[in-house]
């Protein structure tokens, strides 16, 4: 069996600075999945929910950030909620 291709789209956040080392905004990203010559059904999803930022260990190069995602629509894939995290470490 051949997969397709999975495109995201739309994958933005905004916030808002609510303290020195926090922000606080709202996470959007829409995907598009088996795209191209794949022999599995064409599914999507939009997801948007909650996301943040810490920025406490800025002055050590590091980056916390964490999003909640509902999703909003579906076709082709179960409905979902996704908790996920990065840290982010520059060198």
């Amino acid at each position: 069996l051949r997969g397709g291709l999975m495109v995201t789209l739309l994958d933005l956040a905004a916030g808002y600075q609510v303290q020195d080392e926090l922000i606080l905004g709202l996470h959007h990203q829409y995907n598009f999945y088996n795209r191209g010559d794949s022999d599995y059904p064409r599914a999507s999803e939009g997801l948007i929910g909650p996301t943040f930022t810490y920025l406490g260990f800025a002055k050590d190069k590091v980056y916390v950030t964490g999003t909640l995602d509902f999703d909003y629509r579906t076709q082709g894939v179960p409905k979902s909620v996704s908790l996920n995290f990065m840290l982010t470490k520059a060198f």
